[in-house]
């Protein structure tokens, strides 16, 4: 990840978060928000596949934050909703450094970033499952981390032996919680394995084996 990124990417995930708190339904929900909002309280499982890691944070989220269950399991989706534009501007960014780099073009992909993290945030769809109980801005914020790290790690030339750990544990807390993740998976060995150096390609079946695993 480039480090530059940070900063803007924070800035946006604040400011993306305040909005759709300020903007959140204020109590209880009917249909999947209700059943979420009891189910983040109680430790539980919701409808299948049930969402455990959703309800794990969800669960310590409602201990430590100083409102109703309703309404915090409301303001939980609007954090992750911030998270998601955060990381959604780290993986715009590192695509476009990337792209920009072979182009030869000298900067402009963080504005072009943050234009794009902007554009996903005030997308209508995304803000209203920011502002009420579902799981959908957590499963956003997972898949675009994993998508960045898996970004960043085909951009490193030299071998490191943490190089996919971010990407390994990314791509397994989102199998934990949405198993549509699933349906990434293949595409993100592909990339890794079609930006691995000559040099370690003679590892690249057993650890492509451990990545899917």
């Amino acid at each position: 990840m480039r480090a530059r990124s940070i900063f803007p990417a924070f800035l946006l995930g604040l400011l993306a978060f305040l909005v759709y708190r300020a903007t959140a339904a204020p109590g209880l929900l009917p249909a999947d928000a209700g059943e979420f909002q009891l189910t983040l309280a109680r430790l539980g499982l919701s409808h299948p596949t049930g969402y455990p890691f959703y309800h794990l944070l969800g669960w310590l989220w409602d201990r430590l934050y100083l409102a109703n269950p309703a309404q915090g399991a409301n303001h939980f989706s609007a954090l992750w909703g911030g998270v998601a534009v955060a990381l959604v501007y780290l993986l715009l960014a590192e695509a476009l450094g990337q792209l920009t780099a072979r182009l030869k073009w000298q900067g402009g992909a963080g504005w072009l970033a943050g234009i794009g993290a902007l554009f996903f945030a005030l997308n209508p769809t995304f803000w209203a499952h920011a502002t009420h109980a579902e799981v959908y801005t957590l499963h956003i914020a997972l898949i675009a981390g994993l998508l960045a790290a898996a970004l960043a790690a085909g951009r490193e030339e030299e071998e490191s032996p943490g190089r996919l750990w971010p990407v390994a544990l990314l791509a397994g807390l989102s199998l934990t919680h949405h198993l549509t993740a699933l349906l990434l998976l293949p595409a993100v060995g592909l990339y890794l394995w079609m930006t691995a150096s000559n040099r370690r390609r003679g590892a690249r079946p057993l650890r492509l084996a451990a990545f899917v695993l």
